[in-house]
């Protein structure tokens, strides 16, 4: 058992810096918490990769994308969050967003890497127009 310690120990160590900084235990700079897809108001994006939402009247999320989804440059883009079942949304692998310019035409997938909720500097900080 003793030889066992270490081991775990170094697993645990591997497995915490696995996580998303904002995951990290102890830190309270950015709040994590659910919402209902139904409370999903109005977003705005930035450029390719960034997409910023507004929750209910006062909560914003930065969602940072794993690639680049380039229709939601696209004046005309509606965005798409399709429901895997369940009514919340607390993690990026909540998301499931498509990005479409037109109707009838398959849409982009986009893929969500990080959820930030933003605090009132941050939303502050959103650039002049892309605030939702």
């Amino acid at each position: 058992m003793a030889r066992a310690r270490p081991v775990l120990v170094g697993l645990l160590a591997v497995v915490l810096g696995l996580l998303p900084a904002h995951a990290q235990p102890g830190d309270a700079s950015h709040k994590q918490d659910c919402f209902f897809r139904d409370d999903f108001q109005n977003w705005r994006s930035p450029d390719p990769a960034t997409v910023y939402i507004r929750v209910r009247p006062d909560h914003y999320y930065r969602l940072d994308l794993a690639g680049q989804c380039r229709r939601l440059q696209s004046p005309g883009a509606h965005l798409i969050n399709s429901s895997r079942g369940k009514s919340t949304i607390c993690s990026p692998l909540d998301w499931d967003l498509r990005v479409t310019e037109q109707t009838g035409e398959a849409p982009e997938q986009c893929a969500v890497r990080s959820m930030t909720r933003l605090n009132p500097a941050e939303v502050d900080a959103i650039p002049k127009g892309f605030k939702p």
